[in-house]
């Protein structure tokens, strides 16, 4: 289940380096270039998740499946 709150504070380097993480393995299942449009969607999914509370990087991965 997704949290509910929302904490805007920023990405610190190593949370973002999770992100791009899952970001690529994301891309690399989907077929997708990381420059594209699709990628930018997903990239913009995966940062509102974590600013709702989904922190873990299996977790993200699972949800953006």
């Amino acid at each position: 289940m997704i949290a509910t709150t929302y904490d805007p504070k920023p990405l610190a380097p190593a949370d973002l380096a999770m992100i791009q993480r899952v970001l690529e393995a994301a891309c690399q299942r989907r077929g997708l270039s990381k420059e594209g449009n699709d990628a930018a969607h997903i990239a913009a999914e995966l940062v509102e998740l974590y600013a709702h509370g989904v922190r873990g990087e299996q977790e993200l991965s699972a949800l953006i499946s």
